[in-house]
This record gives structure tokens, sequence and C-alpha cells, in this order.
């Protein structure tokens, strides 16, 4: 949510993160909690750069994490169930 919003992250990369954005210029990314400190020190003292960082990422996770997507996968996953399990039915 953070991220949607157009805040820069700081996060670990202990699940993929890194996989997602760009470290460095999507969001600061590191495992070190020293490090981790530092980065969200240096956006406080770098609000420009904070912003653009932060622009960046919202920009790549409105690429990533959008209503369509969600539906589409949800859609397609019902599908494949229904499909792979045809005497399972589903009520709603």
């Amino acid at each position: 949510e953070a991220v949607l919003s157009g805040l820069a992250l700081v996060s670990t990369n202990f699940h993929g993160e890194s996989d997602v954005f760009e470290n460095g210029t999507e969001a600061l990314l590191s495992n070190d909690p020293e490090e981790l400190a530092g980065m969200a020190s240096w956006l406080v003292t770098h609000p420009e750069e904070a912003r653009r960082t932060g622009e960046r990422g919202r920009e790549k996770a409105q690429k990533i994490w959008h209503q369509g997507r969600y539906l589409g996968d949800w859609t397609a996953l019902l599908r494949e169930t229904l499909t792979t399990h045809p005497s399972k039915t589903i009520f709603i």
C-alpha cells in the first residue's frame, strides 16, 4: 500500500523484492539492518530523491498490482480448478 501511494520503499530483500523493484531507483533494499537505517535516514535528508524513488516505485507497482490482474488471476484459477475437477461444484 505504501508503494502504491508513492512512498519510497525501504525494505529487506528476503522475499524477492529485488525481483520486482530495481534497487536504488524504484526502492532501497538491503538485508543489513544498519544499511536499512542509513537508507531511511538518507531519504529523510534528501526529500526530492525520496519523492522520485517513490514515484518510480509507484509506477512499477501499478503495472503489477492492479485490479484487472487480480480478476484475471482469480478467473484463471477458477477455470483451471473447474476444468481439472469437473465433479466439484462451487456455490456462491
